[in-house]
């Protein structure tokens, strides 16, 4: 039954798309027309039949132009613009240019933009939940339509308001603005653009379809909050200058001096010992500054889905309001396969951690203490630290407990449900200013407080 239920939403879904390409607004007033009327029964008898054979009439009479215009126009070429990078619920504006390589000018056109998308299957559908599914009523989350029309909404990942264009001359370009709005983080894959000119009649348009292949790279929602100050000492930092970072040992550079017995070979400047005609080596010194270290929480169960998107997107906003500074950050999270990104100083910037984010999934394969290996296998150069958190059992309290023993000043960021009771700060009870509890629902505002 569940199965059927998924087939009609795709036949739907598939219906709807059609329509709104290939009919204008008149034309769909039309086929309702049409569809509502008994056609058949009295249409020689009530005023009400015969508007619906008018309409079936001129629907008739346009339909041809659908097959026409495709075929007479097919010098018509289509350019997208996209940006470097976009952000979930930020209203994207982008170019799309046409190239008109036919002999006639062509007038009043309609451009949509495609991306490709894909049917939810059975399982993603029976684990996910809509947010705000548990206000609707008893019918809807049982046959559970809007669930599903979310889920597709989302795997396309992007919504495109068409735009039009007045004049394309002949053997010329117009330039249009499209809007779009990003619906998820991660990569967005475009399909085709699609130029749509109606009939005669303003019922049905003819569509050329323009392959044009592309992907955006949507980064996690950024909050607006103002910037966190995070404590901590300057530490010896190798790898700190960003002369040096590519080979992994930076040092401030003092003098040169002669070769001395135990030396390394790596310290030899051989241009100056090539000069003199002896070894000489630099003398070095390691860098002192701010090291801190970003550890996010992703190990998400799988109705946890909602949670572990807002703490992605906690994390994307405090990297947006820390900056770099003179700082480096190291983001911590276990994917795939551990991960520890580093930017600042000339290695990476906060773009490149955000780019990261994007692309996150959730780890189901591994225990958390794969993430607490993670971060005290790098607490040796760390100032300080902050977790975003999805839960506050006693793994996430041991790691927490783990980086104050070595001294670390340690923030917590704890990305709870709406419903879900406001836990005691167990080790951070000291310092309950360091342990903020963010709301689905409401993590704008709860970002926005912090300081």
């Amino acid at each position: 039954m569940r199965g059927f239920s998924l087939a009609l939403f795709a036949m739907l879904r598939r219906v709807t798309a059609w329509r709104k390409l290939h009919l204008t607004v008149a034309g769909n007033v039309a086929l309702l027309v049409q569809v509502a009327t008994p056609i058949g029964f009295n249409a020689h008898e009530t005023r009400l039949g015969l508007l619906g054979v008018f309409a079936a009439a001129a629907l008739a009479i346009a339909a041809p132009f659908a097959v026409v215009f495709p075929r007479r126009h097919r010098p018509l070429g289509a350019e997208r613009m996209l940006p470097k990078f976009a952000s979930v619920g930020t209203p994207l504006t982008y170019s799309v240019v046409l190239h008109n390589g036919g002999r006639h000018p062509l007038a009043d056109l309609t451009v949509f933009d495609r991306a490709f998308d894909r049917n939810p299957d059975a399982a993603l559908f029976r684990d996910a939940r809509e947010p705000g599914e548990s206000r609707r009523n008893g019918f809807d989350r049982v046959v559970g339509f809007y669930r599903w029309s979310w889920l597709a909404r989302r795997a396309c990942g992007v919504t495109v308001m068409p735009g039009s264009v007045p004049l394309v001359p002949a053997g010329g370009t117009a330039e249009l603005r499209l809007q779009a709005m990003p619906l998820r983080r991660g990569v967005v894959r475009f399909r085709e653009i699609i130029v749509g000119r109606a009939d005669p009649l303003g019922l049905v348009r003819g569509l050329v379809r323009v392959p044009r292949p592309q992907s955006l790279l949507v980064l996690p929602r950024c909050h607006p909050m103002s910037p966190i100050l995070l404590s901590g000492s300057r530490r010896p930092q190798p790898g700190g200058v960003a002369e040096a970072q590519s080979v992994g040992h930076a040092e401030e550079f003092l003098f040169l001096r002669d070769f001395r017995t135990g030396d390394s070979r790596r310290h030899i400047h051989w241009r100056s010992s090539a000069r003199r005609g002896e070894l000489v080596v630099k003398e070095t010194r390691d860098e002192y500054h701010q090291r801190h270290a970003l550890i996010v929480d992703t190990f998400a169960g799988p109705g946890q889905q909602e949670l572990f998107e807002e703490a992605l997107s906690a994390s994307a906003s405090v990297l947006t309001a820390l900056g770099l500074g003179e700082a480096l950050i190291d983001m911590m999270f276990i994917g795939a396969e551990a991960c520890c990104v580093t930017a600042g100083r000339g290695v990476g910037t906060i773009e490149h951690l955000l780019e990261i984010l994007a692309c996150a999934t959730p780890c189901r394969d591994r225990s958390f203490a794969s993430l607490k290996a993670l971060v005290l296998g790098h607490a040796a150069g760390l100032c300080g630290s902050l977790c975003v958190l999805l839960d506050w059992d006693e793994p996430r309290r041991a790691l927490v407990t783990a980086l104050l023993g070595l001294g670390l000043p340690v923030r917590v960021l704890l990305i709870l449900a709406a419903e879900a009771p406001t836990p005691d700060p167990g080790p951070l009870s000291a310092v309950p200013d360091r342990f903020t509890v963010l709301r689905v629902g409401a993590l704008a505002a709860g970002l926005a407080a912090l300081r």
